[in-house]
């Protein structure tokens, strides 16, 4: 059994829990700009994506093609939220942390799937 599944369900549980009430205040607030807690939390996140991703690779039973299209709609989600977060700062420094944190997730999961077997 691979740990990889335990791991990456906690992994992105855990980002859950700095994510989903940041996304709450940007999608009602205009105004809000949000801080280090969307980078690492979409960090975190991203490893999860990664970790989930490598086991809907290797994993033989099972749909393949539905496991990692469910990661990558998690990626996808990330990605939009630290885009989002990108474009409600002001600051350069946060713009280019948010634009490289809103990339990661979707190179975790394009690693995979573009990968020949």
């Amino acid at each position: 059994m691979h740990p990889e599944r335990q791991i990456s369900v906690f992994l992105v549980g855990v980002s859950g829990a700095f994510l989903v009430p940041i996304y709450g205040h940007l999608l009602k607030q205009l105004g809000y700009v949000p801080g280090a807690e969307l980078c690492v939390g979409t960090a975190i996140a991203s490893v999860g994506v990664l970790f989930g991703s490598a086991i809907a690779t290797i994993e033989s039973k099972g749909p393949r093609i539905l496991l990692l299209s469910l990661w990558t709609i998690v990626a996808l989600v990330l990605a939009a939220g630290a885009t989002r977060g990108m474009l409600a700062t002001p600051n350069l420094t946060w713009r280019i942390a948010f634009a490289l944190t809103a990339l990661a997730p979707l190179a975790s999961v394009g690693l995979f799937w573009f990968r020949k077997d």
